[in-house]
């Protein structure tokens, strides 16, 4: 009971303390079925999952989400889609991981961004179910940059279709749509400086994660940035047990990631420069701050002010993203009514094809990447050049880390609390004294 207590009642007491978090992928081929949710859902806790993400699960309306969160008592998110063969989905298996979580939807339902909070730090999960057709995987692989384009670190889950390497991924009669997609994959991966988690740990060894008659082929994946990538300690081709009915022609996709008790986390908080960009934002905290310093009395400390700026400007970013994801979802409601009326008039396509590129500039222009973009004086219109911004910029919004302190006793140490304590013991004499008053202008701020 005091197990289940600490699970469900005190979320942040466990997410505090978690150092290994399990991931599990897997194409379930329809999610429809009750029994097949069932033996998933089973699966997963059973080899302790914490975030289950899947595709091909073809949900058509938000009941059939409510149904499937309701009978396993999870938090999900899942994409909704007319079209057979598509859609993804997020189950936030361990419930300690949902909280503060805000997901995106593609356009086609073949794409679900959902950012989260791991190891104390913000982060995002971009879930794919690739398009086998050629005419279309290109495309697809091409407009994925749009939700990469955030400073969170970001990792890419799920079916990719294709492969990069045909000798390594590839037994059996080879098929063409194994190419399908790959020199823009390629290139998004050599852009954002990607990791294939499996390559990472296996090197050349084989893996097939999806089999049909003579052919196997390694097309699910897990890509992750720099900033995750050393936290990656394994990476298994998973199978169901024994007498299990068959769930698909894919095996699910495991990966675990071990950030130690040890590891300093992110503690510190810095501003939303996209609100800067925005008028309506700039609006607002020019009346919030105005009316703070209004109301300064002369017993407030400085930390006590400070203390109130950042819960405005938290407050102003949470509005900006809610304004930002009614627009997203609004277009995309218009988007799918419009598809629901095919066969489509030539007015009606254009108007498809104004929703579509609307949505992706809405996409593109809220982001970090674009509001930087701005700054620079950079035309915000140009996927190359956000790109490349937001490539310019990984390290920028990096945390620095100190490696290690000396102890007064000479030894090295790279604990947290050693590290915490050498620090503060720094600045408290420094600060002490009336050594500071000589420093340069230019850092008498600090």
């Amino acid at each position: 009971m005091a197990a289940l207590f600490r699970l469900y009642v005190m979320p942040s007491v466990l997410l505090a303390v978690m150092a290994v978090v399990h991931l599990l992928s897997l194409n379930v081929r329809g999610f429809q079925s009750v029994d097949r949710q069932r033996e998933v859902m089973h699966f997963a806790r059973a080899k302790g999952v914490d975030i289950l993400f899947l595709q091909e699960c073809n949900f058509r309306t938000s009941l059939d989400v409510l149904n499937f969160t309701t009978r396993f008592s999870v938090f999900a998110y899942f994409s909704l889609t007319d079209s057979h063969m598509c859609g993804v989905g997020v189950v936030f298996v361990n419930p300690c991981l949902r909280a503060g979580a805000h997901c995106t939807f593609g356009l086609d339902g073949r794409t679900l961004a959902v950012d989260f909070t791991l190891n104390q730090r913000r982060v995002r999960a971009l879930v794919v179910y690739a398009p086998a057709r050629r005419t279309s995987s290109s495309d697809f692989f091409e407009r994925l940059d749009s939700f990469l384009l955030d400073p969170y670190p970001t990792f890419i889950v799920g079916d990719f279709n294709c492969v990069l390497n045909i000798d390594r991924d590839v037994r059996g009669p080879v098929h063409g749509r194994r190419y399908c997609g790959a020199p823009a994959l390629r290139d998004l991966v050599t852009q954002f400086r990607l990791s294939d988690a499996w390559v990472q740990l296996h090197g050349d060894t084989f893996g097939a994660t999806f089999e049909r008659a003579q052919s196997a082929s390694r097309i699910d994946k897990f890509y992750f940035p720099p900033e995750l990538a050393s936290f990656v300690v394994s990476c298994e081709v998973l199978a169901f047990p024994a007498g299990t009915p068959v769930i698909s022609d894919h095996h699910p996709l495991s990966v675990r990631l071990d950030f130690g008790e040890d590891t300093p986390r992110s503690v510190t908080w810095r501003m939303d420069t996209s609100l800067l960009a925005d008028p309506e934002s700039v609006a607002s905290l020019r009346t919030a701050l105005a009316a703070s310093c209004k109301s300064f009395v002369a017993t407030d400390s400085w930390d006590t002010l400070k203390t109130r700026w950042q819960a405005t400007l938290v407050a102003a970013g949470q509005d900006r993203r809610r304004r930002v994801t009614h627009a997203l979802n609004d277009t995309l409601k218009r988007i799918r009514i419009v598809q629901r009326g095919a066969p489509l008039t030539f007015a009606m396509s254009d108007y498809l094809s104004l929703l579509k590129a609307r949505y992706h500039v809405l996409l593109c222009q809220s982001s970090r990447a674009a509001s930087r973009a701005h700054q620079l004086g950079r035309p915000i219109s140009d996927p190359a050049v956000l790109r490349h911004v937001r490539a310019g910029t990984a390290e920028e919004f990096a945390p620095a880390t100190v490696p290690f302190v000396t102890l007064p006793d000479g030894t090295q140490s790279k604990t947290a609390s050693d590290i915490c304590t050498i620090f503060a013991s720094h600045f408290s004499n420094l600060f002490s004294t009336d050594s500071w008053l000589h420093l340069q202008d230019g850092y008498r701020g600090l």
